[in-house]
């Protein structure tokens, strides 16, 4: 079954200040990068049985040529003691990115991986571009 994709209903300097304001800005930056995270695209495509959110079609893995979406950017961090070093594959480069670390928290905190989980969705790259160009 398709994901069903949604767009953030406010953009994202909307919630920044909103989260500046509530002193979780950090959490908040964090929860930006956890589609950076390897666990969460493995766990999105594996969600989505290897199908793009938006065509349907299939994505051959969960780094090269996909994107992550944020489907709403109301959410933050909420056990950044978590946060790690991880390899991130953007296509042909190869970079460690400080990242949360959902993987520790998918396990010891399930119910608020969930939560975030559900504000994400895996696309190809070219998908994704195209999300943006129509939602703006």
């Amino acid at each position: 079954m398709k994901k069903q994709l949604t767009y953030p209903v406010l953009p994202r300097a909307e919630f920044r200040k909103t989260f500046q304001e509530m002193g979780k800005e950090f959490e908040f930056n964090l929860f930006l990068k956890a589609l950076k995270n390897p666990f969460v695209r493995k766990h999105l495509y594996e969600e989505q049985h290897g199908a793009c959110a938006e065509c349907g079609k299939f994505m051959n893995g969960c780094q090269k040529g996909t994107c992550g979406h944020h489907c709403s950017y109301d959410n933050f961090c909420r056990h950044p003691q978590y946060e790690k070093y991880s390899l991130y594959i953007d296509d042909d480069k190869k970079r460690l990115e400080k990242v949360p670390g959902c993987d520790i928290c998918y396990y010891l905190h399930p119910e608020d991986a969930e939560l975030c989980f559900k504000q994400f969705a895996l696309l190809h790259r070219e998908c994704h571009d195209k999300t943006h160009k129509k939602s703006s």
